[in-house]
């Protein structure tokens, strides 16, 4: 991976071909087009350029994530799932993040999971996505957890869900590297676990952020 600098910080994600795949962040895309090819190898899909810029501001955070998931319903219950968002009694009213970019961590794991329980779980007909937040006071973190009853992901592959390298660079992997980015942005983690037994199948996306 190539490590570029540039006035204006963000991710460039390309395909082999240096076709553009996906941009986070500051970078626009006269600069995409002017380094990119140059900069590609034949292993470089991933570009990133600085780091991911934050605009942290004071948010409600019941009210942010409930509004971005409000825009996943339509779909969910398309799909005939179940979306449910569950909020802490102690979760602090207010926080100072970056509202834009959580929000869309958060429908970028809601849409990824729809992927995979959008025809059902083996035990139940459209399946069920469940989102938490918590607050972890101990570490002063912001815990969203983000559940589903899906057919679940396979050991071999959830090793590297978050890893800059050939083996995750599908559409969802792409996906999860920039939900990576962000948490890190942020001064936090993101994890996933997953089961693919038939008795207790499914995968849990769990992204911790200080606030």
């Amino acid at each position: 991976m190539h490590d570029l600098r540039s006035s204006s910080p963000g991710i460039v994600v390309v395909a082999r071909d240096g076709t553009v795949l996906a941009v986070a962040g500051g970078t626009p895309p006269e600069w995409v087009g002017q380094h990119v090819p140059a900069a590609l190898g034949s292993d470089v899909q991933v570009l990133t350029v600085e780091a991911v810029p934050l605009h942290r501001a004071p948010a409600d955070l019941a009210q942010l994530f409930s509004g971005a998931l409000e825009v996943m319903r339509g779909q969910a219950s398309h799909q005939g799932v179940d979306l449910h968002l569950e909020v802490a009694g102690d979760l602090p009213l207010r926080a100072k993040v970056d509202g834009r970019l959580l929000a869309w961590v958060v429908t970028t794991l809601v849409g990824n999971a729809l992927r995979f329980v959008r025809t059902g779980s083996r035990l139940k007909p459209g399946g069920t996505i469940t989102v938490r937040l918590d607050f972890d006071a101990a570490h002063s973190e912001l815990v969203i957890t983000v559940q589903d009853d899906g057919p679940g992901i396979p050991a071999d592959r959830l090793q590297h869900l978050f890893r800059r390298e050939a083996k995750a660079m599908h559409l969802s992997g792409l996906a999860l590297l920039l939900v990576h980015e962000v948490a890190v942005a942020h001064g936090g983690t993101v994890a996933a676990t997953s089961s693919t037994a038939a008795a207790d199948h499914g995968t849990t996306m769990t992204v911790r952020v200080p606030v």
